[in-house]
């Protein structure tokens, strides 16, 4: 497929969205990114997506109108009203053209079976990356910005440890200086696996180790390989390590629950409701000297 560079066209924009036939040809809106990240470049991607907001948002007012005229419903909350706009966008020009000339199309389709041609799927627009927000900033001025940001705005009630976590800024500013393209540089990864080892180190240093046996071991083992910026040697894993992760969830989820039933009886103390009783009747039929 050709590379392309350069600022979209409305006329590009269709021709793009017809090759990925959303609607047609697939619903699975990752393979889109993932054919976006490899064939666009930045500037194409952003004024691909500046073309798509200006369709979307044209249209969603233009059915929200309708709807408000016609006292009729697409039948959807606020998440399932932009997932059938935007599929409605993602379906070509003929038929976003003649959504657009009658919404009541729109209409129909939001009260069709979810997932069937006659209907909707989410979403067209996931599959369109994100262009970076500062592609002129270096790596390590966009940490430093991130950092200061942070410090900046630290509240009362958080934990700064976490708030400047080095690797959190790094995923920031990788994201900032790439924008969703960071996502296929596996330093990214491994910012990512060096801050959720802390949490699983916690459960392995932790008193309910032994309830996660094996699973938390190699979860911990595959996580310590990604944490050096290596993504390759999980791949082989990535089945067994998805169940094994399921396992400690679940595992985790029935401690938890069992925790909770041996504090109930300590949440269901009521202190106050207690005291403040005594004291009234002291108030109310003795000396309440007591209660003073």
């Amino acid at each position: 497929m050709n590379k392309m560079t350069g600022k979209c066209t409305v006329e590009q924009f269709w021709a793009e969205v017809a090759h990925f036939g959303w609607g047609t040809k697939t619903t699975e809106y990752k393979g889109i990114e993932r054919e976006m990240l490899d064939r666009y470049d930045d500037e194409f991607l952003r004024s691909f997506r500046d073309i798509y907001d200006e369709l979307d948002s044209e249209l969603y007012q233009k059915v929200e109108s309708y709807e408000r005229e016609n006292n009729v419903s697409c039948g959807q909350g606020d998440d399932g009203f932009g997932d059938l706009i935007s599929h409605c966008v993602g379906m070509g020009q003929e038929h976003y053209e003649a959504c657009l000339a009658d919404p009541g199309l729109v209409v129909k389709r939001g009260h069709a079976k979810y997932g069937t041609p006659e209907g909707y799927r989410e979403k067209f627009s996931y599959g369109i990356p994100f262009p970076p927000v500062a592609p002129s900033e270096s790596l390590e001025e966009a940490i430093e910005k991130a950092r200061a940001e942070r410090k900046e705005h630290l509240r009362y009630d958080e934990d700064e440890e976490d708030v400047l976590d080095e690797d959190s800024i790094l995923q920031e500013a990788m994201r900032r200086t790439m924008g969703d393209r960071a996502e296929t540089d596996p330093r990214y990864y491994g910012a990512w696996a060096r801050q959720q080892l802390k949490e699983l180190r916690g459960l392995a240093d932790s008193e309910f180790a032994d309830d996660f046996g094996r699973d938390l071991v190699l979860t911990i083992e595959a996580f310590e390989e990604v944490a050096k910026d290596e993504v390759e040697p999980m791949l082989p894993k990535v089945k067994k390590l998805v169940a094994a992760i399921d396992r400690i969830e679940k595992k985790r989820e029935s401690i938890k629950k069992a925790f909770a039933k041996r504090l109930a009886p300590l949440d269901g103390f009521s202190f106050w409701g207690c005291k403040n009783m005594v004291t009234d009747i002291d108030e109310k039929f003795g000396s309440g000297e007591e209660a003073a």
